[in-house]
């Protein structure tokens, strides 16, 4: 027999131990993959909530939230002070499927209102005496009857001060001859108003835009700071006409939108009566070039009222 070892030695398969140098390395980090997944989360919330947030164009007033048809009734309210019919005002009512009764739930949210801080601006404490006054002539009580105290109607109070001639004693005499003539006094009027008129809001022209879709639309936006106020009367004037509305009527487009349609070559006048001044800057319907369609439309106008 041969002593010789044989040519190859027989494979032996390798031995491995628990060891992170030794285990086979995952084609996936499952830490990148957190990470990309978190990265990913915020980019989309940032892009959908921030950049481009979705805008609602199709809700029903009966889908709204429970303090969003708080603000859509105050601006039922407040439009049927300004001259809407009951029927309308009552088919807005319905809309919202407030209950079985819903001028007592006018009351109810009237109440809830009073006994808020909502009423202690000028503003608020008006839309509250709108909507007792709707649901008083409509039969219907409320804590708000009794909360919030009737308007009282305060004339305006001038001072007027009046010069008086003060008595003096007659001249010694002299041997220089003199007048007989009497001296002209001269009565002094001054008028102090006892209140100087305060302007609630401010209000610019923030964007023009032409659209075929939305041609000559005044866009009205009523704001504190960022915060959107609803039932706020809005004042559009022309040509010896003019048209109040409030804010609110189209919770949709945001609680203290608004919007008129435009006739086109007239010139408008956009305020809040009694609490702000017109809007400086000209407000034409003139023809304008649609730059998605290059078809003609009339110039729309989007004004921003900010509350001081």
């Amino acid at each position: 027999m041969s002593n010789l070892p044989p040519s190859t030695l027989p494979e032996q398969e390798a031995i491995y131990r628990n060891s992170r140098y030794q285990r086979r390395r995952s084609p996936i980090s499952l830490t990148a993959l957190v990470i990309g997944l978190l990265i990913g989360l915020g980019g989309g919330w940032y892009y959908a909530y921030i950049i481009n947030p979705t805008q609602e164009t199709s809700t029903r007033p009966d889908q709204l939230r429970l303090s969003e048809k708080e603000n859509y009734v105050v601006a039922i309210m407040l439009a049927n002070s300004y001259g809407d019919d009951v029927q309308t005002t009552f088919d807005r009512l319905i809309d919202l499927e407030l209950g079985a009764d819903p001028v007592q739930e006018v009351a109810n949210i009237a109440c809830n209102l009073a006994r808020t801080g909502y009423v202690d601006s000028t503003s608020g404490l008006n839309a509250v005496r709108a909507m007792r006054t709707f649901y008083q002539l409509q039969g219907r009580t409320g804590c708000a009857d009794t909360i919030i105290p009737d308007p009282q109607e305060i004339p305006l109070q001038v001072t007027l001060e009046v010069a008086t001639p003060t008595p003096t004693l007659p001249p010694p005499a002299t041997k220089t001859p003199a007048s007989n003539l009497p001296t002209p006094t001269t009565d002094a009027v001054v008028v102090v108003p006892t209140t100087v008129p305060q302007r609630t809001y401010n209000g610019i022209i923030a964007q023009t835009f032409c659209s075929t879709e939305l041609s000559g639309i005044i866009e009205v936006r009523v704001r504190l700071g960022t915060e959107e106020i609803a039932g706020e009367p809005v004042r559009v004037s022309w040509e010896g006409q003019q048209s109040d509305f409030v804010t609110g009527l189209k919770p949709e487009r945001g609680i203290g939108y608004a919007d008129f349609q435009m006739e086109a070559g007239v010139s408008y006048i956009v305020s809040m009566p009694g609490l702000s001044d017109p809007i400086a800057n000209p407000i034409v319907a003139d023809s304008c070039t649609d730059p998605n369609n290059n078809e003609t439309a009339i110039t729309s106008y989007r004004i921003v009222f900010l509350r001081n």
